[in-house]
């Protein structure tokens, strides 16, 4: 503890700081415009699930025999 020092002592704002709204709305609108379509993006280019009967007979190279249907919830 006994080499601590004061490198720069802190300058007090004369005035309140305050959120420039403007900008974080045009911010968060590009951001959330760029980020919802990448990662929609992203997830498809790295999807390795088999989503069809096609791509599993494709990617297995075996033929497929049934499928169980898909129920939405009521």
């Amino acid at each position: 503890m006994a080499n601590i020092s004061v490198v720069q002592t802190v300058a007090v704002p004369q005035k309140p700081v305050r959120p420039k709204k403007a900008l974080n709305i045009v911010l968060g609108i590009i951001s959330g415009a760029v980020s919802g379509p990448g990662h929609g993006f992203f997830s498809e280019y790295t999807n390795r699930g088999l989503s069809t009967p096609e791509r599993g007979e494709r990617h297995l190279g075996l033929p497929v025999f049934g499928t169980v249907p898909y129920k939405e919830k009521e």
